[in-house]
Formats: C-alpha cells, structure tokens, sequence
C-alpha cells in the first residue's frame, strides 16, 4: 500500500476512500459530495450489489482530504458514470463505469510492475480494508457490516490471517509444562 499511495499522483483521493470505506471501485466512483454528511461523519450510499442504502464511516483522514462541494458534484468525476433514462431518472451507466474504471486499475498495476510488487488491482483495497479492521480486532460482524456483505461467510472469503499477529496470540497459550493443578 505504501507503494501505491506514494505513487497515487492524482489518483490519491479515490484510493483514499478505497482504503478507508472498504467500498467496491465502483461504488466508490459514483460517490458525490451528497453522500458524504460532516456533521454526524458518515457516507450514505447506494450499493450496486445490494441494491441497497447503506451507512459507512466516514473517516477522519477523508473528512480532511475531501474538499467542501456542492451536493450533486461528483467526488470523482473522471470516473463517475451515470446516465438519464426516459423517464427522468439518473442511474449508473454500468458500461461507461467499468470503462472509466480501467484508469486507476492500470495506474496500480504500471505503479506496482515499476516497483516489481506482485499484481494488484482496485479489490485489493477491500482485501486490505477488511483484513486491516480484523487486525485491529473488529469482530467478524462488524467487518461484515463494514463491508455491506449479507453473510459472514462472504467476510471469511476476505480475510487472510496475519502470522504476525496470530504467533502473538499463540504466544499468549499457557505452557502445559508450567501449568499446576492449582492454576
């Protein structure tokens, strides 16, 4: 991660808010100004997989980074893809969007093949984000929650055991040898 924020260039915001959120690369994109809320400090969007408004923190780092906008501005507008039907109605342009997409998920990539880093792309910030909140111990439901996922089995999927951290808990398991009746 360190890589590819030092070498964000203007990319930085959107990957920002990638590794903050834990919000899928297209979520993130068609965020505007209107979803963030400053006062009670958290970003209300629509989740294209969910079909569903769904409530995420907003960070203190993002709250900071994000400039103060008019409601409808998009946050991204490079990658930000919608569309008016007949009707009226404003909707993602799905087609428009995965293209839009391939900017920053070719910028990671030449950032990363430059550094010689294995592969990356824009879901390894939602990778990172959940196995980043169960380091610092956020329960499985909760990550679940953070992640708007419908199941704790679509979490699991996500998570990657830290050898660090885990040979710290198993350095905590009392030694048989030194235990006695008493203890």
């Amino acid at each position: 991660m360190q890589i590819i924020f030092r070498d964000a260039g203007s990319w930085d915001l959107y990957f920002l808010y990638l590794y903050y959120t834990g919000l899928r690369a297209g979520d993130a994109a068609m965020l505007t100004h209107g979803n963030i809320d400053r006062t009670k400090k958290i970003i209300t969007n629509f989740v294209r997989k969910s079909r569903r408004i769904h409530e995420f923190p907003l960070a203190d780092t993002l709250d900071e980074a994000t400039p103060h906008l008019q409601d409808k501005t998009p946050l991204f507008p490079s990658l930000f893809a919608k569309k008016e039907l007949s009707t009226g109605e404003r909707v993602t342009n799905e087609k428009r969007l995965h293209h839009n997409l391939a900017k920053p998920r070719k910028y990671i990539q030449a950032i990363l093949k430059a550094a010689q880093r294995p592969h990356a792309n824009l879901h390894s910030f939602r990778v990172t984000y959940n196995n980043v909140l169960l380091n610092i111990g956020v329960s499985i439901q909760d990550r679940q929650v953070l992640l708007a996922h419908s199941a704790t089995s679509t979490t699991k999927i996500y998570t990657h055991p830290n050898i660090e951290l885990a040979r710290s808990y198993v350095n905590q398991i009392p030694n048989p040898l030194s235990i006695t009746e008493n203890n």
